[in-house]
C-alpha cells in the first residue's frame, strides 16, 4: 500500500502543478482570444497532436510499456528493449507528423465539418500544419515518461508538462503583439521541445539514455499489436473531445471553445486521482506485488477523491469559470455556457475514474480486448446520442455532456461485468455511502456559505474550507482508512 499511495501522491502533485499552469495558459488564450473563430480554429487544430499526447503520456503507452518491460528487466536485456522502442516511437511518431501535415485540410473538414465555409476553417489548417510537429516531442516525453516511472520516478515526468505550459504562457505574452494569432502554434512548438529536457536529464543521471535501433523483431510485433489495441481503449476521453468537436462545429462560433475551456477542469480531477493512481498501479503490480490488495487499495484511493471532486464542481462551476476566465476578450456570455458545461461534465468525473482503473486492471492481465470493444461501443454511443440530442430533441450545446455522461457509464459497466476480480461489495457499499454522506455534508455547507458570499474570488478561497468539512466529517466513519493512508508518507517524510 505504502509505494501504491506514495507514488500516486508525487505523481498527482506534479499533475496538479502543470494543470495550475495549464490553466493559467487557457486563462491566457482566453484573455488575448476569447471564444472566438481565432480559439475555435486552435483548439480544432490542437485537438489532433494533443490527443496522442495524452494517450502516450497518459495511459496508453504505459500500459503496454510496463508489462513488456517486466519481461525485458527479468531477461537482462533492458537496454536492448528500450533501444527498439525509442527507435520505433521515433519512426512512427515521424510518419504520423508528415501524413498529417500534408492531410491537413482534409483532416480539418472530417474533424469540423461545420466550419469548412467559415473562416475558422483557413485559420485551422494553418495551425494545424505547424502544430503536428509537436507529436514528436509527444512521443519521446511519452518514451522518456514511461523508463522513468519503472525506476521510480513519479514527480519529474508528470511535472515535466509545467514546462510545456510555462513556455506556451511566455510565447503569448510576448510575441502575440508581434505574431498575433500564429503565437499560440509558436508557443506549441517552444513548449513541446523544452517539455522533454528534464526527463532526458535524469535518464542521462540514470544512465539508461539509449540511441533509436529500428528493429521489427517478434517482441516488436507483439508490442506494436498490444500497443495499437491500447490506444483505442485509453484514448476515451480524448475520443469523446473529438466527437464533441465533430458535433459542436455546427453550432456557433465559439462553442467549441466553450467546451475545450470546460472540459480542462473536468479532466484536471480525472488526471490528479485516476490516470495517478491507474498509471502506479499498474507499474506496481507489473513489478509483481501484491495485485488483490493494489487494486482494493486503488478502488478506496479513487473513491475517495473522485466523488466529492465531481460535487464541488457541480456546485462550484460558475465561481471557478468566473475566476479562471472572466477578463479580456473573455465575456460574460461565454462564462455562463462554458459554466453550464462544466457543471454536468463533472457527474462524470467518478465514472471516469473507475475506468482507468478497470483498464488498468486489464492491461496488467494483457488483455487489450476487452477494454477496446468497451471503448469503441461507448464512441459510438455517444456519437449516436450526441446527434439525437443536438438535431433531434434541440438540447443544444448541454447534448454534449450528457451523451458523454450517458456512454461513460455504458462503458464502465461493461468493462466491470467482464472483470475477474472479486469486489467486497458489502465492504464498498458500507464505504460509498460514508463517502456520500460527507460529500453531501459538503455540498451542503457549500451552498449555505454561497448565500453570503456573492464575490466568486472569495467563495474559490474558500475551496480549503470545504475539502476539510469532507474529510472531517469523514473521519468520523473512516477513521482507520484515512490513517492508513497517510502514515507512509508521513513516516517517510
Amino acid at each position: 500500500m505504502s509505494r501504491l499511495f506514495r507514488g500516486s501522491l508525487l505523481f498527482s502533485l506534479g499533475i496538479l502543478f502543470s494543470r495550475l499552469l495549464g490553466y493559467l495558459r487557457d486563462a491566457a488564450i482566453a484573455y488575448y482570444f476569447g471564444a472566438s473563430h481565432i480559439s475555435d480554429a486552435f483548439f480544432i487544430a490542437f485537438r489532433i497532436p494533443n490527443t496522442f499526447r495524452r494517450i502516450f503520456g497518459e495511459g496508453g503507452f504505459n500500459a503496454v510499456f510496463m508489462p513488456f518491460y517486466g519481461e525485458a528487466l527479468k531477461e537482462s536485456r533492458e537496454r536492448e528493449f528500450f533501444s527498439k522502442i525509442f527507435g520505433l516511437l521515433l519512426t512512427f511518431s515521424l510518419v504520423i507528423t508528415l501524413i498529417g501535415i500534408s492531410l491537413s485540410p482534409f483532416i480539418i473538414s472530417s474533424l469540423a465539418p461545420g466550419i469548412k465555409e467559415k473562416e475558422t476553417f483557413q485559420y485551422a489548417v494553418e495551425f494545424l500544419r505547424f502544430t503536428f510537429t509537436y507529436l514528436i516531442f509527444a512521443s519521446l516525453y511519452a518514451f522518456s515518461m514511461a523508463i522513468l516511472l519503472v525506476k521510480g520516478y513519479f514527480f519529474i515526468p508528470s511535472v515535466s508538462q509545467a514546462v510545456f505550459n510555462l513556455l506556451f504562457i511566455l510565447s503569448l505574452v510576448f510575441f502575440s503583439g508581434i505574431f498575433g494569432a500564429y503565437a499560440l502554434v509558436l508557443g506549441v512548438i517552444l513548449g513541446g521541445i523544452f517539455q522533454i529536457i528534464p526527463n532526458f536529464v535524469l535518464l542521462l543521471k540514470e544512465k539508461v539514455f539509449v540511441k533509436p535501433k529500428i528493429v521489427i523483431d517478434k517482441e516488436i510485433k507483439k508490442f506494436l499489436k498490444k500497443f495499437l489495441l491500447t490506444v483505442g481503449s485509453f484514448s476515451a476521453n480524448q475520443i469523446s473531445l473529438l466527437v464533441d468537436t465533430f458535433l459542436a462545429s455546427f453550432l456557433k462560433a465559439g462553442s467549441i471553445s466553450y467546451i475545450y475551456y470546460a472540459s480542462r477542469i473536468y479532466l484536471l480531477p480525472i488526471s490528479l486521482f485516476s490516470i495517478s493512481v491507474s498509471n502506479t498501479l499498474l507499474a506496481v503490480i507489473s513489478s509483481g506485488e501484491n495485485k488483490r490488495e493494489n487494486i482494493n487499495t486503488a478502488l478506496k484511493i479513487i473513491f475517495l477523491f473522485s466523488i466529492p471532486a465531481s460535487v464541488g464542481l457541480f456546485l462550484l462551476a460558475e465561481d471557478i469559470v468566473n475566476v479562471l476566465y472572466l477578463r479580456g476578450d473573455f465575456t460574460k456570455e461565454d462564462a455562463h455556457y462554458t459554466s453550464k458545461l462544466l457543471s454536468l461534465y463533472s457527474l462524470t468525473i467518478p465514472i471516469y475514474s473507475l475506468q482507468h482503473l478497470f483498464k488498468s486492471v486489464f492491461y496488467s492481465e494483457k488483455n487489450v480486448e476487452i477494454p477496446v470493444r468497451a471503448t469503441f461501443l461507448g464512441v459510438f454511443i455517444e456519437a449516436s446520442l450526441g446527434a439525437f440530442f443536438l438535431f433531434i430533441l434541440k438540447l443544444g450545446i448541454i447534448s454534449f455532456p450528457l451523451s458523454t455522461l450517458f456512454s461513460s457509464i455504458f462503458v464502465t459497466l461493461f468493462m466491470y461485468l467482464k472483470l475477474n476480480f472479486p469486489i467486497h461489495y458489502k465492504y464498498f457499499s458500507t464505504f460509498l455511502f460514508h463517502i456520500l454522506l460527507s460529500s453531501a455534508f459538503m455540498g451542503f455547507s457549500i451552498e449555505t456559505l454561497k448565500m453570503f458570499l456573492e464575490n466568486s474570488y472569495v467563495t474559490i478561497l474558500c475551496i480549503p474550507i470545504f475539502a476539510s468539512i469532507y474529510f472531517a466529517t469523514l473521519t468520523l466513519y473512516e477513521k482507520e482508512l484515512l490513517y492508513n493512508l497517510l502514515k507512509s508518507p508521513i513516516r517517510k517524510r
